[in-house]
């Protein structure tokens, strides 16, 4: 491993206010195998993923403070590393103890972290506050976790995990499965070719386009959701206290089940009703023939089926 470490004054001269800092400025590099398994782990920070040329994984760390002099909270911050195989796990943390809350003048505190990787590499993210951004074009398993903090996700070839207690995720397309799940948050979504795994308890949940299959559920909010092509597999979209728009393409093959308890389903698509019951909060039916089930169940909202705009990849 090699490091370098500075640290500066930073003065910034705004009329009428003069503002001082004390930065932290280090930068460390190490050499991996072929296809690695990357982790980082911080206590908290501002992350951005970049790429790096092949067999090298760099991290470069800036945090500052209030105050001319470097304070405990700059100096307690360590970061270890822990080679294995042909990866690397990283940690970053302060070990002075002290709990993070964000206030006062703590909130003038920042750390930001750069990691570059590999191209093709297997990541997992960590953080427990902050902001998560994966550039694009990264190829492998890619894993972002954090409790308080939004999550950005580029174009990534294979398959994304995205997870926050508290925050937006925004996850551009992926060529693999995608899961991502919030408790307090939106979840927005580009392109998703295998199956997509969406989960909020409060939020909205809006997705372009899906192909693979999708199991969409938001609690306290609505979804949007665009299918260009035939689904791959049963699917279900769910609001429970929200409405549920559908955007399909109308030479799709499915069956559907769209139902609203306590509001109506209104479809500008003619599909093939089934015999039976049907009435303004239901429709079953099928298109152009029938093919996997898509279930749309609104419990708290309309259900709205409009023709889709044509995608392009």
């Amino acid at each position: 491993m090699k490091a370098l470490l500075r640290f500066l004054a930073l003065f910034s001269l705004i009329p009428g206010l003069v503002s001082m800092a004390a930065e932290r400025v280090e930068t460390l590099s190490w050499e991996v195998g072929s296809i690695p398994i990357v982790k980082l782990d911080t206590f908290r920070g501002e992350i951005r993923v970049e790429p790096s040329e092949s067999g090298r994984v760099e991290l470069v760390l800036a945090a500052s403070t209030p105050g001319t002099e470097p304070d405990a909270w700059l100096r307690n911050i360590e970061v270890k590393s822990t080679p294995f195989g042909a990866g690397l796990v990283i940690s970053v943390a302060n070990t002075g103890g002290e709990v993070e809350f964000g206030l006062s003048e703590k909130s003038d505190r920042s750390l930001a972290l750069t990691l570059r990787v590999p191209q093709v590499s297997n990541l997992d993210i960590r953080a427990r506050q902050g902001s998560i951004e994966i550039g694009n074009d990264f190829e492998g398993r890619t894993r972002a976790r954090l409790e308080r903090g939004s999550v950005f996700v580029g174009r990534t070839k294979g398959s994304v995990v995205a997870q926050t207690e508290m925050g937006t995720i925004s996850v551009a397309r992926v060529s693999g499965d995608l899961t991502a799940s919030t408790r307090s948050g939106n979840i927005f979504v580009g392109s998703v070719f295998g199956w997509a795994e969406l989960h909020t308890e409060s939020g909205d949940i809006e997705v372009s386009n899906t192909l693979g299959g999708i199991n969409a559920v938001a609690n306290a909010g609505s979804v949007q959701v665009g299918v260009e092509q035939s689904l791959a597999k049963n699917s279900r979209i769910e609001a429970n206290v929200g409405d549920i728009t559908l955007s399909l393409n109308p030479k799709s093959q499915m069956a559907l089940d769209a139902r609203a308890r306590w509001g109506s389903v209104q479809t500008g698509i003619p599909f093939e009703v089934d015999e039976g019951p049907q009435n303004e909060a239901r429709i079953q039916g099928s298109l152009n023939g029938g093919g996997p089930l898509l279930a749309l169940s609104s419990n708290g909202g309309n259900v709205k089926i409009k023709p889709a705009h044509r995608y392009e990849f």
